[in-house]
């Protein structure tokens, strides 16, 4: 049985930024085991055998960090462009910019004047809400919660609002006292993409410098927390000083031996499917100045659409465009690809966001069952807990579902978050 310093489980972007900074602290100890055939997780990249280049939803890097920025950028063999973000929220036939509500003028003349009447509804007292539904009613009024905010939210999230917690909202989402910020709002309001790709070349590039010390295709099936042995699918099994999860806590749960936190089964996740569709031709000019759009109809199956081929000229081959197409779903659940497929290019054409005449040449899908952890009400006292029974045994669960934190699951904060636990490292070998 072989012997490591330290274990760490995924080669995401925690993963990873862990190993890079283990890395270049000197450390030799420490292998990453993947169980995919690649590195990036839910960040990953795939360049299909059309040559159309697909990313696992609608990611871009963007940080408020600048030591995290200039990390990014001196990653060896990644060149990146930079944009002022374009997206925009659709809205009964009309695209409003986003953020929507600082941009209530841009919205159809009838559903202004709803906005406007309900705004004196807006809740003045000090009350504290209990819930994320409380949250949007207070901060934005009954207009704005039903055409956007409830038919949004529902759709993607697939949980009931009066359930979740709302702090998280206070991060993720802009509020009325920041009118002035317009379309300019957010960490996101300029980002920054490698020219060629997709965001999944930032892992691969990393994954490049830890070569030595990275295994993918390697699933683990067991830990025994009290032996420090951890045994993976294909028999082998190594022992283990200090460990970093980033597999989604319950499956870290159902595979621990000599230890449990059996609350961790109440944490709620949705699943994120993803459909991509190349066209022949030129792009329409509908598209030319968009990056990314919301859908929040619950008629429509996909709650947004990124135009991949605005994304920079390599994603896609020449005379060409892509849509980017993204739905959530029950991710217990197993779907049927060609039925997805048709909805969302049937919807789209509807919409007119894929034009009739349009030469489809390329499709593509995925499903992840892991995609947005839920911040119910519960989460932080379950992750508080699961995380202190873990660290009894030397190991730490860290990254979006390692903590099942949503508003700081962010691929520049999650990398953040790995590098710092290598820091604490150094400490205890």
């Amino acid at each position: 049985m072989t012997h490591q310093h330290i274990v760490i489980i995924g080669a995401g972007p925690c993963g990873l930024g862990a190993a890079w900074k283990l890395k270049q602290l000197g450390v030799s100890s420490f292998h990453v085991y993947e169980a995919s055939d690649h590195v990036g997780g839910l960040a990953s990249t795939i360049v299909d055998a059309q040559g159309f280049t697909w990313d696992i939803g609608g990611h871009v890097l963007h940080t408020t960090d600048p030591l995290m920025k200039q990390f990014f950028l001196k990653i060896p063999d990644v060149q990146y462009k930079t944009y002022t973000r374009k997206a925009f929220v659709y809205i009964d036939g009309t695209r409003v910019p986003y953020p929507m509500q600082l941009n209530v003028s841009s919205l159809p003349r009838k559903l202004q004047r709803t906005v406007l009447a309900t705004k004196q509804a807006i809740q003045k007292t000090k009350t504290i809400p209990t819930s994320f539904y409380d949250w949007i009613l207070k901060q934005f009024g009954k207009g704005l919660a039903e055409c956007f905010f409830f038919p949004y939210n529902k759709k993607m999230w697939r949980y009931p609002l009066t359930k979740m917690a709302w702090q998280w909202a206070d991060i993720r989402i802009a509020k009325k006292e920041e009118q002035k910020k317009g379309t300019m709002w957010g960490r996101n309001a300029t980002f920054f993409v490698p020219t060629t790709g997709g965001v999944g070349a930032i892992w691969e590039a990393m994954a490049n410098e830890l070569s030595s010390h990275i295994t993918c295709s390697k699933n683990v099936v067991s830990i025994d927390a009290s032996s420090h042995v951890i045994t993976f699918q294909d028999g082998e099994q190594i022992s283990y000083d200090y460990v970093l999860s980033t597999m989604p806590l319950p499956t870290l749960m159902n595979i621990l031996q000599n230890a449990s936190f059996p609350s961790v089964s109440k944490l709620v996740a949705t699943g994120v499917y993803v459909v991509g569709i190349g066209m022949k031709g030129e792009l329409p000019a509908y598209w030319k100045d968009v990056h990314w759009m919301y859908i929040p109809s619950p008629k429509v199956p996909f709650f947004r659409v990124s135009v991949y081929s605005n994304y920079g000229k390599h994603n896609t081959p020449d005379g060409t465009w892509s849509l980017l197409f993204e739905g959530s779903y029950n991710g217990k659940k197993k779907l049927d690809e060609r039925r997805y497929i048709d909805e969302v290019i049937c919807h789209a054409k509807n919409l007119g966001f894929i034009p009739q005449h349009s030469k489809i040449i390329d499709t593509f899908f995925t499903a992840r069952p892991f995609a947005y952890p839920v911040p119910t009400k519960d989460r932080d006292k379950i992750v508080t807990k699961a995380t202190s029974i873990l660290s009894r045994f030397n190991i730490s669960s860290l990254g979006r579902f390692g903590l099942w934190n949503y508003e700081n699951g962010n691929m520049d904060q999650v990398v953040k978050l790995g590098m710092e636990w290598a820091n604490d490292m150094v400490g205890k070998i």
